[in-house]
């Protein structure tokens, strides 16, 4: 019986199970291991992220997430990842205008909001990479994307030609992964007493004299 006869018969094709094929099933049981990673390691960092555990959060066996990830560490990185391009949407989606200082602004509100309504995305963003090795070495070979959209808002002024130099543009951009993380890190952990709007200004500030130091020509 070939497949035409199948359709004809009004009958799902074998890889078609409750009007769902084989491919949209396993995109789906992604979603559910990275969603149940997500909550683990949001509330209890990586160390809870054991196989044995992300499949009972995700109500699905050891055979399908072997299936979908080649090892627990794919999957940490795979929630890393979604929370990394969340990040960037968001930022993308926000009204990005105005001058140097009031466009860097605004991307880091839109920052701050991200996180402000669901801080286990800055403890997966931020705090997980310095105690993960496998997310370190992740978040190191990738370089923030957000602090690399940060760096094409500097860019697309037009005084940044200072920053051609690829040297001097990998130390202005490792000086400000550093320093936005642990500035976004301590906030939202409560160890900085400041408002949203004065995280954004003091980011902002951290930009632009980071910005003029290495578009300075030496005498």
């Amino acid at each position: 019986m070939n497949c035409d006869t199948w359709e004809g018969e009004g009958m799902e094709s074998p890889t078609v199970w409750r009007g769902s094929t084989l491919g949209e099933r396993a995109q789906d049981r992604r979603e559910q291991f990275i969603a149940a990673g997500f909550r683990l390691i949001g509330a209890d960092g990586t160390g809870a992220a054991a196989v044995r555990a992300l499949c009972r959060e995700a109500e699905l066996s050891a055979k399908y997430f072997y299936e979908t990830f080649d090892s627990r560490g794919d999957l940490v990185i795979a929630v890393y990842d979604r929370v990394v391009g969340e990040l960037v949407e968001v930022i993308g989606a926000a009204d990005i205008h105005g001058k140097l200082p009031e466009r860097l602004r605004i991307t880091f509100m839109a920052a701050a909001a991200y996180f402000e309504e669901d801080p286990r995305r800055a403890r997966i963003l931020f705090r997980e990479t310095l105690v993960d090795d496998v997310l370190r070495d992740h978040a190191v070979a990738a370089i923030p994307v957000f602090v690399l959209h940060v760096a094409q808002v500097v860019w697309r002024d037009g005084g940044s030609a200072g920053l051609a130099d690829p040297d001097k543009l990998g130390l202005v951009v490792s000086s400000l992964s550093g320093a936005l993380v642990m500035v976004f890190l301590n906030w939202l952990e409560g160890r900085i007493s400041a408002t949203a709007d004065e995280v954004a200004d003091h980011c902002t500030d951290l930009v632009l004299a980071l910005h003029e130091l290495g578009t300075r020509t030496r005498g």
